[in-house]
């Protein structure tokens, strides 16, 4: 910035964008400062991966003082470079080197500076990470232990029947996503800078196809980069991959990035002659995050515990139910006493019994959006080789992998309680895992005491922001 006016301007337009739910964060390896205990010498603050990048060069041998050197890359690029070229190990060979040091250094370290004040924050619905660790997720569930966090990331080599996008957008749920790989996803991540430029390139190829969601937000939204340290190569082709316009025209989204996130000259100056919505600012992450805390300081939450908005508006939490035809009855009946037992929005046969929120007429979207799934379990939907259900509970056995907190409440309507003898087919394959869950029983439909009771402290539980 070039002068104090410059900077209020800058910040009026920073300010707008997070009043307006207009931004998403992007997280670099400069804004993950954390602190160590060192023996005999207190607590060491330092960014994570400078620490890493110090570790692996101290592995091979190799002087450690070459990251004090001034270069426009970041340090784990560095370190695996000069691994590579002097002592000629291969980057297979190298990778899980570097996995096993992230795992192992990130079991040690506590959040500290940007990294710390970020987790406090509550006004993105999207987070950005370009680091495979997990470090980002951690910090924001022990900061905010009433947010539902969902983590997805991108691997070029993924089968080409396999989600790599994130989900939409819901009320109730921070997404944090690794376009450049996850040691979570299988270890499939970048560690050099070939590495995150073929990345780059599978995403922009891949994008249109496998990440229409992704793309959708990253080019809807105004950017906040923290800590990025973005080198010039990187930086000319990810800005303009993340918009839909040319950078030089003024009717698109923007960019607000810290110092050190231009911190190549050739890119600030590129920067400065060329894109005029992409702003840097005289800032380290950590006073970035100062800034942004106290930009948003007097605005709601972006994104609340799950139950909150709803109970805002006087509703209780809503339920996906779903059956096999068979057993609409049945179903419309555990529907209809969801209602009764203090539920909200129940999505029932394609359409809504009550309405409250918007739900889209997507079953996917609906299914990534409801605060409960119901399945109907049945002798006569055991008996069915093929149905629609048995791809609903699928997507909802998927999710509540990534929901911590009790998401699938599956109901037998048999005579009998529900048991792998009864269901043999429901209560093996991906769907046996409804077997691990509490069962409840309502024979024809008709929900008992036990169950009733059950089902209302679910309701409660919502209605009181508690995680069942």
């Amino acid at each position: 910035m070039e002068s104090a006016q410059d900077l209020a301007i800058a910040l009026d337009s920073l300010s707008n964008s997070l009043t307006t739910s207009n931004a998403m964060l992007v997280v670099g390896p400069r804004a993950l400062t954390v602190s160590l205990d060192v023996d005999g010498a207190g607590q060491r603050e330092l960014p994570f991966y400078r620490l890493v990048a110090e570790r692996l060069l101290e592995r091979f041998d190799l002087p450690v003082d070459i990251l004090d050197s001034a270069a426009c890359s970041w340090d784990l690029h560095r370190a695996c470079a000069q691994a590579m070229s002097a002592k000629g190990v291969s980057a297979k060979r190298l990778k899980p080197t570097v996995a096993n040091l992230i795992r192992e250094l990130s079991a040690q370290v506590q959040p500290a500076g940007a990294l710390a004040g970020l987790a406090r924050l509550n006004c993105f619905d999207l987070i950005v990470c370009f680091t495979p660790d997990d470090l980002v997720a951690r910090a924001i569930a022990a900061a905010q232990p009433s947010l539902s966090l969902e983590v997805a990331s991108y691997s070029p080599t993924a089968p080409s029947n396999q989600s790599v996008d994130i989900r939409a957008a819901r009320p109730d749920v921070l997404r944090v996503f690794h376009p450049f790989g996850s040691l979570a996803a299988g270890g499939d991540f970048a560690i050099h800078e070939e590495d995150t430029l073929e990345y780059l390139h599978r995403l922009y190829d891949q994008g249109e196809r496998r990440l229409k969601t992704l793309l959708t937000e990253l080019r809807s939204k105004d950017r906040i980069f923290l800590g990025a340290s973005l080198p010039d190569w990187l930086g000319r082709g990810l800005m303009r991959f993340v918009n839909d316009q040319r950078l030089a025209t003024e009717e698109r989204t923007m960019e607000f990035v810290t110092a050190c996130d231009g911190d190549d000259p050739a890119l600030t100056d590129f920067i400065a002659r060329f894109s005029s919505n992409s702003i840097v600012l005289p800032w380290t992450p950590d006073s970035f995050v100062e800034q942004i805390a106290g930009l948003t300081a007097q605005l709601p939450p972006r994104v609340t515990p799950s139950t909150r908005a709803t109970v805002a508006q006087g509703l209780g939490p809503s339920a996906f139910v779903s059956y096999a035809s068979e057993d609409a009855e049945q179903a419309r009946r555990i529907a209809d006493a969801l209602l009764e037992l203090g539920f909200g929005d129940i999505w029932f046969d394609r359409k809504k019994l009550k309405t409250g929120d918007t739900w889209s007429a997507s079953i996917d979207e609906a299914i990534a959006a409801c605060d409960y799934f119901v399945p109907i379990l049945s002798a006569r939907a055991d008996g069915r080789v093929e149905g629609v259900f048995w791809d609903e509970w699928s997507q909802a056995l998927e999710r509540s992998r990534r929901v911590k907190r009790a998401f699938i409440l599956p109901i037998g309507i048999d005579d009998e309680p529900a048991s792998p003898r009864l269901y043999p087919r429901i209560f093996s394959g991906d769907t046996r895992a409804f077997n691990e869950k509490h069962l409840l029983h309502a024979p024809a439909g008709v929900l008992g005491g036990e169950a009733r009771e059950q089902l209302i402290n679910r309701a409660d539980e919502h209605a009181g922001g508690r995680r069942g």
